[in-house]
Order: structure tokens, then C-alpha cells, then sequence
């Protein structure tokens, strides 16, 4: 039986991800062709952009002075709403639900997080 926590936990990302997610529609990607084992999909995740707590060259600031907006950006999707996703490195998410449709490529995958599986992306 899980812990008691996971519920409370479930409970809160599906809140967050009522008022928050936006459609990202997933590009598998296997050295840059299309990748015939995992299925193009449209996902409901929280997507952030230009985390302020990132380095810039300034150092490590929220300082709306000091900071640059470099086209970082995390996606994060819940782990119940998903149990299968498999995002790797390499493959595209596009949001589609902002203004131009911006396209980003997922620089890395954190799995370890219980509740969501969080991508961090770089905008291309």
C-alpha cells in the first residue's frame, strides 16, 4: 500500500494541472528522424519558461535586471495522468496552445521526481 502522502500528492498535481497545463504535442525523435516505436501525442502538462532562478551572467539572480531569457524551459507532466511516458533526450514538444506554436527540444529527462516526470527543454 503506498504511503498516504501519495494521495494528498496525486490530489495536488491534478489541481495544479487543472488551472495550469497547456497542450504539448510530443515529437519522439530517435537521432533526429521520427521514431516508429513511440506514437506522436498530445499531452497535458505545466509548462515553465526563463526560470528565474537559473544562471545568467550575472550569476545566480532573481533580479529582473540581471536576467537574460535564454530559451530554457521545463515541461512537467503528472505521473498518474501518464505512467508510460517516455520522453528522451532528443525529441520535441510543441506548445500548442501559445502564440506561435514555439517548438523546444528536450536537453534532459529528470525521472527520479515521484510525482511528475520533468523534461528540461531548450527552445529552438
Amino acid at each position: 500500500m503506498p504511503p498516504k502522502f501519495h494521495q494528498y500528492r496525486d490530489m495536488a498535481i491534478k489541481a495544479v494541472d487543472g488551472v495550469m497545463a497547456e497542450t504539448l504535442r510530443h515529437y519522439p525523435l530517435n537521432k533526429g528522424e521520427a521514431d516508429a516505436t513511440r506514437t506522436r501525442t498530445d499531452l497535458q502538462g505545466v509548462l515553465r519558461t526563463g526560470n528565474a532562478d537559473e544562471k545568467n551572467v550575472a550569476g545566480t539572480s532573481t533580479s529582473w535586471g540581471s536576467r537574460i531569457v535564454s530559451g530554457k524551459a521545463r515541461a512537467h507532466f503528472s505521473r498518474v495522468a501518464y505512467p508510460e511516458l517516455a520522453i528522451r533526450d532528443g525529441d520535441k514538444l510543441r506548445a500548442m496552445d501559445r502564440a506561435g506554436q514555439p517548438w523546444f527540444s528536450v536537453s534532459s529527462i529528470d525521472d527520479r521526481n515521484h510525482g511528475r516526470l520533468i523534461a528540461e527543454l531548450n527552445e529552438i
